[in-house]
């Protein structure tokens, strides 16, 4: 019998966070993989009704981060007497250097952990919190990464457990009503003659927003939309950008819908663009891209993490200098895109998932 398969010892998927991108990646994996195993996903309370509609068996181990260390420690307990065959983490659940210590007593309780580096380094925090990171990173015997780049820079920070490479797959849950692009744009309240220059996710600095938001400044064509959804993490870092995304100073074509976008009305979002795009500082992987993958919305994207090795063929990389002009003149360049964009078979969950299977459930 396959491990997993109904023996009573499941491949366990730990997920601190229950409204985000790492839950979708998460959830999306969960799925790929129950209908050959036994899968159990920790998450937390805050998982929103969407996620358990989709058919994985969830336990609520977290609750606010306030809560962290009383959770871990009955994290701690919990686990062992699963008798899992993998227990798999997103990432570090909330402080690196003591999730570190905490997957070092798993282990030494005889548990099978393993960890999906979404970071190399932390978006935040300076040399100590990427000291933790590296070290917590260094506490597991496997690492699924999802780009070449990611496993050397983990390699030459001491990182020697197993390693394997496999693509971020693409976000398709999200595609639920199979919407039009006139229906989305009506749900969003869109002119259906404008192009739409969508910039989704967390509005944050280190994703190029100020160079989006200065892209829309400077855009003299009345029929682009500039179009940015997501949380504001950015409101503390600029005060300048603060007042654009707060409403205090009105661009004619930009529009903000601030706060995180609910799973049924990201589908209007991608639907409804003509271009997604990632103007990003920084990073290891973007969700974004996949889920712009996922509804077959042409890319462009500055030359970060994982996202030259998935970008579509019909996607352009924005080179040079990172300037509002440089954004005009591609979204100018991608207006009349005729290529038609292929899935490609790699970034599936059915590519992924086995080969995810076969190195964790390995001897």
């Amino acid at each position: 019998m396959t491990p997993g398969a109904g023996s009573g010892t499941p491949v366990v998927v730990v997920c601190f966070t229950g409204n985000s991108g790492l839950t979708d990646y998460s959830v999306s994996m969960c799925r790929e993989l129950t209908p050959a195993h036994d899968v159990l996903l920790m998450t937390a309370d805050s998982i929103e009704p969407f996620y358990r509609d989709l058919g994985v068996p969830v336990e609520t181990a977290f609750r606010r981060s306030r809560h962290y260390l009383q959770d871990l420690l009955r994290f701690l307990r919990r686990v062992p007497r699963l008798n899992a065959c993998s227990v798999v983490f997103q990432g570090p659940l909330k402080l690196s250097f003591l999730d570190a210590l905490a997957v070092r007593y798993l282990r030494r309780r005889g548990v099978v952990v393993a960890v999906v580096v979404h970071d190399v380094v932390p978006h935040a925090g300076g040399r100590l919190a990427t000291a933790s990171l590296h070290f917590y990173y260094r506490s597991f015997p496997k690492l699924i990464v999802h780009s070449e780049d990611a496993e050397s820079r983990l390699r030459e920070v001491g990182v020697d457990g197993a390693v394997l490479v496999v693509p971020h797959g693409r976000y398709d849950i999200f595609d639920v009503d199979h919407l039009t692009r006139a229906e989305a744009r009506a749900a969003l309240g869109i002119d259906p003659a404008h192009r739409v220059a969508l910039f989704f996710g967390n509005l944050e600095e280190r994703k190029g927003l100020e160079f989006f938001v200065e892209a829309a400044r400077e855009s003299t064509d009345p029929a682009l939309l500039f179009l940015a959804a997501g949380q504001d993490f950015v409101s503390a870092q600029s005060p300048q950008l603060r007042a654009v995304v707060r409403g205090d100073e009105v661009l004619p074509r930009l529009r903000v819908d601030l706060g995180r976008v609910p799973h049924r009305d990201v589908q209007k979002y991608f639907r409804a663009a003509d271009v997604v795009v990632l103007p990003y500082l920084e990073g290891s992987t973007s969700g974004v891209l996949k889920l712009a993958i996922a509804f077959e919305v042409p890319v462009l994207a500055t030359d970060v993490g994982d996202i030259r090795t998935e970008l579509p063929p019909e996607g352009r990389l924005l080179t040079g200098t990172l300037s509002a002009r440089s954004l005009l003149e591609g979204i100018a360049d991608m207006q009349h895109q005729t290529t038609p964009q292929i899935l490609d078979d790699r970034l599936a969950w059915r590519t992924i998932v086995p080969q995810m299977a076969t190195f964790l459930l390995a001897e």
